[in-house]
């Protein structure tokens, strides 16, 4: 947690805020998208925002923007990658994804941000930045972060509505398909991240009815053709003369 233990000393010489928020999105394959925004304020009198913000327009190797003195870098993710797994459970009527964050790749935009910091002529605060691990021992890091007041949000956007969300004793917030947690108690806890979605498991159902009403025709076709076969031939009368 070394570059978190830098920022905090700098934000506290600075007298400013830091806050952290990250926003994970999720595809239906389980594939992420991970946006951090980080407001780098504490910065403000050691690097050039207009500078950074045309460094990351320029560049093609780091997705990153610039707004003001707030920074925003995307990264990929595959699940199993070591940063989280998503499994689905085909259940009938209802499938079940369960995504479990176990670390958040801080260590990705540490070094993307160190990429954008010496493109734009500007030094880094130094330190190889880490990930983020949620099971690991993180009281030293979580009294300090508390003692400056620092916010780290972090929010899970599905594509199907969350029906659990907690890191062992923390709860998350559910709001239909995002899910919100403060990541600073996720940290105290030392448990990761578990967010259970559900959805109708169409194909299975459309499937089903799809045997249902060919097995509903064929009955019926069988039951005609009976009808017709067992019925008596007509009779007709003669005329009189």
């Amino acid at each position: 947690m070394r570059n978190i233990m830098i920022l905090l000393l700098l934000a506290a010489v600075a007298g400013a805020t830091f806050d952290q928020s990250y926003v994970q999105s999720v595809a239906g394959d389980g594939s992420s998208s991970i946006v951090k925004t980080q407001d780098l304020s504490v910065f403000s009198n050691a690097v050039s925002f207009p500078a950074l913000a045309a460094t990351c327009a320029a560049m093609s190797s780091v997705q990153c923007s610039v707004s003001g003195q707030t920074m925003t870098i995307t990264e990929r993710l595959i699940p199993n990658g070591g940063y989280y797994t998503y499994m689905t459970d085909n259940g009938f009527p209802l499938i079940t994804n369960t995504l479990i964050v176990n670390k958040v790749p801080n260590d990705l935009f540490g070094a993307d941000l160190a990429r954008v910091l010496y493109a734009a002529n500007a030094s880094s605060s130094g330190g190889q930045s880490i990930a983020i691990d949620l099971t690991a021992d993180n009281r030293d890091v979580v009294s300090a972060l508390k003692q400056f007041k620092v916010n780290l949000t972090y929010v899970v956007d599905l594509q199907t509505g969350a029906t659990e969300a907690s890191a062992g004793n923390v709860t998350g917030i559910i709001a239909g398909n995002t899910v919100t947690f403060d990541l600073v108690d996720v940290m105290a806890s030392g448990q990761p991240i578990v967010i259970k979605s559900q959805q109708l498991n169409l194909g299975a159902i459309v499937l089903i009815l799809g045997v249902a009403v060919i097995a509903w025709l064929a009955y019926s076709f069988f039951v005609t053709s009976r009808k017709t076969q067992e019925a008596p031939p007509s009779l007709k009368r003669k005329k009189a003369k």
